[in-house]
């Protein structure tokens, strides 16, 4: 976690906290259709299915036929 900025909290009440991660790997998906995967350690970055790393990852090495 980089950063937390925590609200006062009263029991009873709707209470909301701001926080900034770091994250090494992130999926969306909505309604089992994939909009976006970051996977930062396998260089993955996914579309709509459409993997725009792909071709950086096969230019040194790394293709390991991630689909």
């Amino acid at each position: 976690m980089r950063e937390w900025n925590p609200n006062e909290a009263k029991a009873g009440e709707d209470n909301d906290h701001e926080f900034t991660i770091a994250a090494s790997y992130y999926k969306l998906t909505v309604n089992a259709q994939e909009l976006l995967e970051i996977d930062v350690p396998g260089m993955v970055f996914r579309v709509g299915g459409t993997d725009h790393y792909d071709a950086i990852r096969a230019a040194i090495g790394m293709a390991f036929g991630v689909n």
